[in-house]
C-alpha cells in the first residue's frame, strides 16, 4: 500500500508540468478523490489513501495606469480580424473595467441586466456566479451605449454570439480571445487585471473597503481586504502621518 501511495505522490509531482495553473491541479484531485472513494464504497478499496490537499495560488493584484488601459484598447483592432469580435472586445473590456465584473460574469451578462433607473443613470444589476452575490454597479453612460449596441444574433445575452450553446463554452472562448488580446498588447497580465483596475481606482479615490467589496460582490470584506489592502487610501494616509515625523525625525503628535 505504501508502494503505491509513494507512486501517486510521484505522479502528483508531474501534475505541475501537465498542468500549471493550481487550481487545475486541485480539480484533478477532486476528481480523484471521487474515483476513490467509489472504489471504497464499492469494496475495491479496504481504506481510503490520505492526499495533502492542493493550495490554489491566488493571482497577484495587477491593476492597469491609464496608459496601459488605453495600449489595451488599441490592441483590440490589432488582435482580432472580425469586425464583429473587435466590436464586443472593445465592449467587454471597458464593461469590466468600468464595472468590476470577472469574466465569466461579464461575456455571460443579461441584456435585462443593462438598467436605466429613476436617477436617469446607467448600471448593471446581476449576480456573481461564484459567490450568488447581488451586484449592482453604476456605468458610465457611454459605456452602457456601446453595450446595448453589440449585435451578437442574440436577444438574451450581450456578448453571447454562435460560438457555443453553454455558459462554460463561452467563458472559455472569450478567455482564449482575453489572452490573445493581452499577449499582443501588454503581455504578462490577465482578464482579471480589468477588476483590478476598478477596484484599485476606487480604493484611491477614497472609497470605502466596504463599499467597494458590495460593488465587487464579495462573500465578505476579509476577501477585498486580502487583494486591495495596500491600496486603501485612507489606511495608507493614517500610515503616512505615523510614519513622516519618525523618517524627517520629528516628533508625531500623540
Amino acid at each position: 500500500m505504501r508502494s503505491r501511495q509513494r507512486h501517486f505522490t510521484n505522479s502528483v509531482e508531474t501534475w505541475k508540468t501537465l498542468y500549471p495553473a493550481s487550481s487545475t491541479r486541485r480539480e484533478a484531485q477532486q476528481r480523484i478523490r471521487q474515483f476513490l472513494r467509489f472504489l471504497h464504497d464499492d469494496g475495491y478499496l479496504q481504506r481510503l489513501p490520505r492526499l495533502s490537499p492542493i493550495k490554489v495560488d491566488q493571482p497577484p493584484t495587477m491593476p492597469l495606469d491609464d496608459k496601459q488601459y488605453k495600449a489595451l484598447l488599441g490592441a483590440i483592432p490589432k488582435a482580432f480580424e472580425h469586425d464583429g469580435l473587435v466590436r464586443r472586445m472593445c465592449a467587454v473590456v471597458r464593461l469590466m473595467r468600468h464595472s468590476g465584473l470577472a469574466i465569466s460574469d461579464a461575456v455571460t451578462l443579461k441584456r435585462d441586466s443593462l438598467v436605466f433607473d429613476k436617477k436617469n443613470a446607467h448600471r448593471v444589476v446581476t449576480s456573481r456566479q461564484q459567490t450568488g452575490t447581488h451586484v449592482s454597479v453604476l456605468i458610465p453612460a457611454d459605456v452602457a451605449k456601446e453595450l446595448l449596441s453589440v449585435a451578437n444574433g442574440n436577444a438574451e445575452y450581450v456578448f453571447w454570439d454562435n460560438r457555443g450553446g453553454q455558459k462554460k463554452t463561452v467563458v472559455k472562448d472569450y478567455q482564449k480571445d482575453f489572452r490573445r488580446l493581452f499577449l499582443a498588447g501588454l503581455g504578462n497580465f490577465a482578464s482579471h487585471s480589468l477588476r483590478d483596475t476598478f477596484s484599485v481606482d476606487l480604493l484611491q479615490r477614497g472609497v470605502s473597503l466596504e463599499e467597494v467589496s458590495k460593488l465587487l460582490g464579495h462573500s465578505s470584506t476579509k476577501v477585498t481586504e486580502k487583494h486591495y489592502a495596500p491600496w486603501i487610501k485612507g489606511r495608507q494616509d493614517r500610515l503616512d502621518s505615523f510614519m513622516l515625523p519618525i523618517v524627517s525625525g520629528k516628533k508625531s503628535a500623540a
